[in-house]
């Protein structure tokens, strides 16, 4: 994949965090409190490996809005994603003995309702189709954050 999959992966991610600020409307998982952050995601492994492992696409409770005290790697919603990534990585370290460190991941977040769904499916389609093109392998974990 190189780094135009790297890059596009970053560009994916960027503008998906510009969705979530932009705010967000729609059904709410039963967890979400009034004022919460919901969004569609899906996590990915390193997309320029030879074998991509993808996650379904899900809806997620990413908790209250908040900046982080101005600094938006702190910033509540931003600290849940991180989490989200870990255990998908945790995931596949135990299911499919992966190298933690040869597969990082990338979990982008959409937005909720049928736009953020829409977008989520579309990006996860064009990043697999991507993988593929690229001869790698793509490999669906059926992974959700619950």
């Amino acid at each position: 994949m190189g780094r135009t999959g790297i890059a596009w992966w970053v560009a994916t991610a960027v503008a998906a965090a510009g969705v979530m600020v932009a705010g967000l409307v729609g059904a709410k998982p039963a967890s979400a409190a009034d004022g919460d952050v919901q969004t569609y995601m899906y996590c990915a492994s390193r997309v320029d490996a030879p074998v991509v492992y993808f996650s379904d696409i899900f809806l997620t409770n990413l908790g209250p809005r908040g900046n982080g005290g101005g600094n938006p790697h702190t910033s509540p919603t931003q600290l849940a994603i991180n989490n989200i990534s870990s255990d998908y990585l945790a995931f596949l370290v135990k299911k499919y003995k992966t190298n933690a460190p040869s597969h990082p991941t990338g979990c982008p977040n959409f937005g909720n309702g049928d736009a953020g769904l829409q977008s989520a499916q579309t990006s996860k389609q064009k990043l697999e189709d991507q993988v593929k093109a690229a001869k790698g392998q793509v490999v669906e974990t059926e992974w959700k954050n619950e």
